[in-house]
């Protein structure tokens, strides 16, 4: 079957090509130093900022082969062939909205291009795909989650190049000339933001002038989420119910109306009627904007197309949004201003207040595992005197009362094994942790981090409570102990895989540690298989590094590596049968690390010597 084509125009084309070569240039050499500073630190187990500089090698190698397969499929669209007088990839359009009655200006590309923020539309978006092939003054119709929308196409804009091949001449006045028209219609289409906030804080000076000011309504009484009226709907019918939420579509449509309200559980359509509610509601109901939250009270029905609704006979502006949502096509995109306005995140993407959902649930859930195992949850400092734990550079605050410095946590680890020292033989603690370094997507100076502590057990017993523990979190969360992720399921029901470091580096490059006896004879090895290291490198260090560089990818499915070489683990006890050796594992699913424990050295004597072994080292 012959693979989809990614439409790009050229400026697209460029774009992605100017940023592959960015990341295998540039991006690659920076993150490589990254790792090689990382490591000069000595001890990898607890070190982060060795693990966000390979989570950004994973991201920046994964970009790279996501471009290099749109470019491999790439067709770029070539506007002096298109029919001017229709709406192709590439142009820009001017319609009208005929429903809400205003103009919108937006950029037909390919769905790799596409960017709501930027004004550029996917060819494969709803509005997208009934645009194109259209022209000046037809009016299309598009198919939403709200129903269908109609717009009248106002004006159709090409790149200037294409217009000056196909149409005439364009002299640099008119370049000059066009420029200026930019400004002017960026300019119209801030004052149209402006103006639409404008109104909306007359609305709300309207409704205190009438004595309904919205912000001083303390409480509404809701009686069903959205998902609750679904699931139960056979039970609910024609009774009467009480939402409340946002609204987040309108359609009127004369003496009826629809409009769809979002809440914690989801969206659920209300049919709103003049019969129904009253002259005057009904009037107050068109005047709402969407994202209003407000409050509907009326009978569950089944509309004839077949969506659960509910008849509304009363519906109650709980508060006035004076700020604008997204655009409907797209919702919030940017990944940037995702994160820096969460609350809007969360109410156009629900996949991401799911998430939110989720994570609570999960918390919730380990911590009753745990409780259920005889586990006492505790609370440690976070000033300390010496950040420890961990290989990460610390925050450091100032404490007036004593005069004296401290530091926020990197780790929870070491007042954890105090408490294990006092008697306390099983506990634990999530809690937040600061680590000063990098910033991105998937790292953020705080996080979350959960360690236990066991007494009498060793690394066997660990990686039978992480694999049950984790058993347990899928099925009380989700149900099912299988999960997707891009595409790959995993089964958290079977039992893990267990491997040693040794065996997952000879089942994946195929080279055997146990008859690597000298550092020389890993030296050589690594020289083969083309694997980098340090002149202060170790054998055990050289086995690391081929188990990153061969296994790591491969371990998808849930698998726990163990034994490990003592150059990689100073904090734990050494396998009696073999010295070399530790009793530490790493548990893997999707090629992640998700957890790392080990039988913890409580010998002081031999603690002392393997830490000045690793100083000498590092010196």
């Amino acid at each position: 079957m012959e693979a989809k084509k990614n439409l790009l125009t050229y400026a697209g084309l460029k774009s992605l090509e100017d940023e592959l070569h960015d990341l295998k240039v540039v991006r690659r050499k920076e993150v490589a130093q990254k790792i090689k500073e990382a490591r000069e630190q000595g001890d990898l187990s607890e070190n982060a900022e060795y693990d966000a500089a390979k989570d950004e090698q994973r991201d920046i190698e994964a970009r790279i082969e996501e471009i290099e397969k749109i470019l491999k499929n790439a067709e770029v669209v070539v506007e002096d062939e298109v029919d001017l007088d229709k709406i192709s990839v590439g142009c820009k359009v001017k319609v009208h909205d005929c429903e809400y009655d205003e103009d919108m200006e937006f950029k037909i590309v390919g769905s790799t291009e596409a960017n709501s923020l930027q004004g550029k539309i996917s060819n494969e978006s709803p509005v997208g795909k009934a645009l194109i092939g259209a022209k000046v003054n037809d009016v299309v119709q598009v198919e939403m989650p709200s129903g269908v929308m109609e717009y009248k196409v106002l004006e159709i804009q090409r790149n200037e190049g294409v217009q000056e091949r196909k149409m005439s001449n364009l002299t640099n006045m008119k370049d000059k000339s066009e420029g200026v028209k930019r400004v002017a219609e960026h300019k119209k289409q801030e004052q149209d933001v402006n103006q639409l906030l404008k109104v909306r804080r007359e609305k709300l000076k309207e409704l205190q002038e009438n004595g309904q000011n919205p912000f001083e309504i303390t409480k509404y009484d809701v009686t069903h989420h959205s998902e609750d009226i679904r699931e139960q709907f056979e039970e609910l019918e024609g009774k009467t119910v009480s939402v409340a939420g946002r609204m987040m579509s309108k359609r009127v449509m004369g003496k009826a109306s629809f409009c769809h309200v979002q809440d914690l559980r989801g969206q659920i359509q209300s049919y709103v009627a003049r019969d129904s509610v009253g002259e005057e509601p009904y009037k107050a109901f068109k005047k709402l904007d969407v994202g209003d939250i407000i409050g509907i009270k009326g009978e569950v029905f089944r509309t004839k197309t077949g969506e659960i609704s509910i008849h509304a006979s009363e519906v109650t502006l709980l508060s006035k949004s004076l700020q604008i949502l997204p655009e409907k096509y797209h919702g919030l995109t940017n990944t940037d201003l995702r994160y820096r306005q969460r609350y809007v995140d969360l109410i156009m993407n629900p996949e991401v207040k799911d998430t939110f959902i989720k994570r609570s649930r999960i918390l919730s859930s380990i911590r009753k595992y745990l409780d259920g195992q005889g586990f006492m949850e505790v609370e440690t400092p976070m000033l300390v005197a010496n950040a420890g734990g961990a290989a990460a550079r610390p925050f450091e605050t100032h404490f007036n009362a004593l005069d004296e410095d401290f530091k926020l946590r990197i780790s929870l680890e070491l007042y954890l094994k105090r408490l294990i020292v006092g008697g306390l033989e099983r506990v634990y603690e999530i809690g937040r942790v600061f680590r000063n370094e990098g910033l991105d997507t998937r790292h953020n100076p705080e996080f979350t981090l959960m360690e236990l502590y066991q007494a009498y057990t060793d690394y066997n017993g660990m990686m039978d409570l992480t694999e049950n523990l984790y058993r347990h979190v899928a099925q009380d969360v989700l149900g099912t102990t299988k999960i997707v992720y891009n595409g790959v399921e995993m089964d958290l029901g079977k039992p893990f895989e267990r491997i040693t470091m040794v065996d997952a580096v000879k089942k994946y490059s195929g080279v055997d540690w146990n008859e690597v006896k000298t550092l020389e004879q890993a030296r050589e090895l690594a020289k083969e298989h083309h694997v980098e290291y340090e002149e202060r490198h170790k054998k055990g260090d050289i086995l690391n590094l081929f188990f990153e560089e061969f296994v790591e990818e491969h371990l998808v499915q849930p698998t726990f590596v163990m034994d490990h070489p003592i150059e990689i683990s100073p904090l734990t006890k050494k396998k009696p049968e073999n010295p070399e050796y530790v009793e530490r594992f790493e548990f893997f699913m999707n090629g992640w690390e998700m957890a790392n424990a080990y039988s913890e050295l409580n010998d002081p004597i031999d603690q002392r010597e393997r830490f000045k072994a690793g100083t000498a080292c590092s010196g």
